[in-house]
Formats: C-alpha cells, sequence, structure tokens
C-alpha cells in the first residue's frame, strides 16, 4: 500500500502506510457520534468542535450498535449498576486521542465535529485477528446479546457518569444550537 501525496501539495513523493488501515474523515453534527466498539490501536485528530469519549477497558468492553445518545440514554446507567466503570475525557479542537487495542469506547459530538483518524495494521496482544476475538467473547456465537443493544423503554436520565458541561447537557436534552 502506498499513498500518493501528489493531492496534497503537488509533491509526487510515495510514502508508505503499511502500518495503518482504515484513514478515515469523521464529520459529525452535535449528537452524532459513534455506538460502542472496540477495535485495533486507533488515534483520532480533532481538527474542529468537541468529543465526549466514553472508554471501557478491555476486560469490559462492549460491541453495540446502538446510537450514542440512544445508548447514553437506555444502557449506561445498567452498565455501571452491573460493574462497568466508564473513563472519560472531553477531546477538544486540536487534540489528538489514542485509543489502545480492544479498549471499548463510545463517541458524543458535543458539537458539529471534524476530525482524521485511522487504525493501526495489526496486533500487538492477539493471536487471532479481530473476527476470531469477537466470536471467542460472544462464545462462539455470531451475536452477543446484552445491555448495550435492548432495545425499548423511556428514556433515562443518565447518572453514575461525570459532570457535563452545559453544552453536552443541551446534546443530551435536544436542545443543542450549533454556532454560525
Amino acid at each position: 500500500d502506498t499513498f500518493n501525496t501528489g493531492v496534497f501539495g503537488g509533491n509526487q513523493e510515495r510514502i508508505r502506510r503499511e502500518n495503518f488501515v482504515n484513514m478515515q474523515w469523521a464529520l459529525g453534527t452535535a449528537g452524532s457520534g459513534a455506538p460502542v466498539h472496540f477495535h485495533n490501536t486507533a488515534w483520532n485528530s480533532l481538527l474542529y468542535g468537541r468529543k465526549h469519549w466514553y472508554l471501557l477497558p478491555p476486560s469490559r468492553n462492549l460491541m453495540g450498535k446502538r446510537q450514542v445518545l440512544d445508548w447514553l440514554e437506555h444502557d449506561l446507567d445498567d452498565l455501571i449498576k452491573d460493574g462497568f466503570e466508564t473513563m472519560e475525557c472531553v477531546q477538544k479542537q486540536g487534540d489528538v486521542l489514542i485509543v489502545p487495542e480492544l479498549w471499548g469506547h463510545a463517541v458524543l459530538n458535543v458539537q458539529d465535529s471534524v476530525a482524521v483518524a485511522t487504525e493501526v495494521k495489526g496486533s500487538n496482544y492477539r493471536i487471532n485477528p479481530l473476527p476470531g476475538a469477537y466470536m471467542r467473547l460472544n462464545g462462539g456465537k455470531k451475536k452477543r446479546k446484552g445491555p448495550h443493544d435492548r432495545g425499548g423503554g423511556p428514556p433515562k436520565r443518565p447518572r453514575g457518569r461525570a459532570i457535563l458541561s452545559t453544552d453536552e447537557e443541551a446534546v443530551l436534552n435536544g436542545t443543542a444550537t450549533t454556532a454560525a
């Protein structure tokens, strides 16, 4: 794999990027984000906006498909009651966040956000590739049902988490506005 830098400033020099996969731009409006998931080591450089990260250690990682606001409103309280402890941080414009391999994480865009991210190819800690690791976590089953994938029920007020800023409260309450 090579990446042609000619698109960026006319430099035709080719640089190798064999150690990275899944290079991506991440564009999101306030209230959007990524459902809880895990993968190889990755980095995320925030060019604009603000993101709230919810991190889970490898021994308690999760793979879900709910939109992050739905997960925060319906599942996070139950997970905390079940002994899951999230580590949280707010990423601001100019910050680079490195998520270690197999650490679970969900991401809420607190403001409209633009980021560049990539994932490291290969594993430092696993013999099996991730699909095999997913299967082992699921006891050989393709899909794991758990509190992160439940549906229904009225919205709950998140508790047991870090204190949210006014902007984050507005996103959770659906009253966020974007700056012009």
